[in-house]
């Protein structure tokens, strides 16, 4: 999937009070990353092959295909369902909207997007012109409004899973070949901080950053190397070494920026587990998703046009090869915001030496809440 690259962010906040449950308003979602959050900015692209505005996707969403990469909700709708915040809608779509008192925030994901320049291109410029033309003019030129708005809004992050499957695995890709797995993991994690940073600068300062889910699990990924057991485990290998570089990165983030919070949404073991005890959570088909898909050369793995999907979508764990069911994306979701073992703050650091890198000891959250989730974030961690 080839196009734009969004260095990204999905950034939910979440104030800790140690010991304390804490439950927060955010006034805007301001979402990047790839296919798992684009909610119709790709399909809006004149030259871009491949659209998701056909039948089947959105069979389970209330207007049908508008570009989702799935049969209903992305993870990023069911946390602004949770954050009582409006269901954020295409930049691409909605510039004009954009200049008349937008101020709940906007999507600028697209499913091409990945962290390495070679997956495609970047869409900071992109926010950062929206805050001088379009955001400044919201409020009213008010640098003092527009940046209280921005300090409280919350971040959405989903990306680097593009930079693996169609770049790094992609045999036709040379771009990243000279990269050993751990290499390249260090190389898309840096990349990524700088991005965060970025949006940092422009005034962000409550960031979700999800990890890059077990792509050797994943219907596409299996078709490419034929994996003999359930999941291709040197995929996964790779994919764990760029998680970690991502915790370390998001640790350093909030040493460094105190004035902030980065969250690491843990995506990885949970997908997994899915994978191991379906039965458990009700799925019946780890490999074999919901709708048909194409077979012609380059389909991506996506739905075929038209195609006629499963009866029940909620026993399949994906939609097309490439995507995971509505259903498994508000589980990711109402985790992010309601867990505390799936929402982590890294921080804290153990100095080696002077000349040691930064290694962060993971906060270990409290149990479980077992109350009924509010509207806001809710997040009990320690």
């Amino acid at each position: 999937m080839k196009t734009p690259m969004i260095a990204l962010f999905l950034i939910a906040f979440q104030q800790i009070l140690l010991g304390s449950e804490a439950y927060t308003k955010v006034p805007a979602l301001y979402i990047f990353g790839d296919s798992q959050a684009d909610c119709g900015n790709e399909n809006l692209i004149d030259d871009n092959e491949d659209k998701s505005m056909y039948d089947p996707y959105g069979k389970n969403f209330p207007y049908g295909p508008t570009g989702r990469y799935s049969d209903g909700d992305l993870i990023t709708d069911q946390i602004g369902y949770y954050l009582d915040v409006q269901a954020s809608t295409p930049f691409v779509h909605d510039e004009v909207k954009f200049k008349a008192n937008k101020r709940d925030g906007y999507n600028f994901a697209f499913a091409s997007a990945g962290i390495l320049d070679e997956t495609g291109s970047t869409i900071i410029e992109l926010f950062k012109n929206s805050i001088s033309e379009y955001l400044n003019r919201t409020f009213h030129n008010s640098s003092t409004a527009l940046s209280e708005n921005l300090s409280e809004s919350l971040f959405v992050v989903l990306v680097g899973s593009n930079d693996y499957v169609f770049n790094y695995l992609d045999p036709l890709q040379n771009s990243t070949k000279h990269y050993t797995p751990k290499r390249l993991a260090r190389v898309l994690a840096s990349r990524l901080a700088n991005f965060l940073e970025e949006l940092y600068t422009l005034g962000g300062r409550k960031f979700f950053m999800f990890e890059v889910g077990p792509l050797g699990c994943y219907p596409l990924v299996i078709d490419m190397v034929r994996p003999e057991s359930v999941c291709a485990k040197d995929i996964n290998e790779m994919v764990q070494y760029f998680n970690t570089q991502l915790g370390d990165a998001v640790a350093q983030l909030n040493y460094r920026f105190q004035d902030a919070t980065f969250y690491l949404i843990q995506i990885y073991d949970f997908l997994f587990k899915l994978v191991q005890h379906p039965v458990k959570y009700g799925l019946r088909e780890i490999r074999v998703p919901c709708c048909p898909t194409t077979t012609t050369k380059n389909s991506m793995g996506l739905c075929a046009a038209h195609g006629v999907p499963c009866s029940s979508s909620k026993l399949h764990m994906f939609w097309d090869k490439y995507h995971l069911g509505s259903h498994i994306n508000k589980l990711i979701a109402e985790k992010a915001c309601k867990d505390s073992g799936f929402c982590r703050r890294p921080a804290d650091f153990d100095f080696l030496s002077a000349t040691s890198l930064l290694r962060p000891r993971y906060i270990e959250g409290t149990k479980r809440i077992s109350k009924p989730f509010r509207r806001g974030l809710n997040f009990y961690c320690m």
